[in-house]
């Protein structure tokens, strides 16, 4: 069986958990974010060859959104979301990681966008999680097809 295939069939059931409770309570909790943790270091305990790219993938996408959570004190993301993210990184690698990420800010932006145009209170806060659910899950299902693209 394809990797691809055994980590969405673990995953995918946690990520749609996962963003139906951040959108209704504005928090992941960290059950959803351990779990797919742990499936990626399991996957990547299977695979030897894949600890650096793990590990890398998991550094590379925690540090610039730990760095953000710190600069903006928490407003422009949760800590829920760097945590998912880091584990995302593991589970996914550097490039698809990213992908995810890129999927999920412009998905947010997307829906968000037009709600703040118009308000005359902008910043309002919303749910990352399920955009960042959606991009994780893209990545699952055809992310060898899009990093084989870039």
């Amino acid at each position: 069986m394809e990797i691809g295939i055994i980590k969405g069939t673990l995953c995918v059931p946690t990520l749609v958990a996962m963003a139906i409770t951040d959108a209704r309570t504005h928090k992941i909790l960290p059950g959803y974010w351990l779990y797919l943790l742990a499936v990626g270091v399991g996957i990547r305990l299977c695979e030897d060859s894949l600890w650096p790219e793990g590990i890398v993938g998991g550094i590379s996408l925690f540090l610039p959104l730990a760095l953000a959570f710190y600069i903006t004190k928490g407003r422009m993301l949760g800590g829920g979301d760097v945590k998912l993210m880091a584990a995302a990184g593991i589970l996914l690698g550097t490039v698809q990681g990213l992908v995810a990420l890129l999927i999920a800010a412009v998905l947010a932006l997307m829906v968000n966008l037009p709600k703040q145009m118009g308000k005359k209170r902008h910043g309002e806060a919303f749910a990352f999680g399920p955009y960042l659910a959606v991009g994780i899950g893209v990545c699952l299902v055809v992310g060898e097809q899009v990093e084989k693209i870039l």
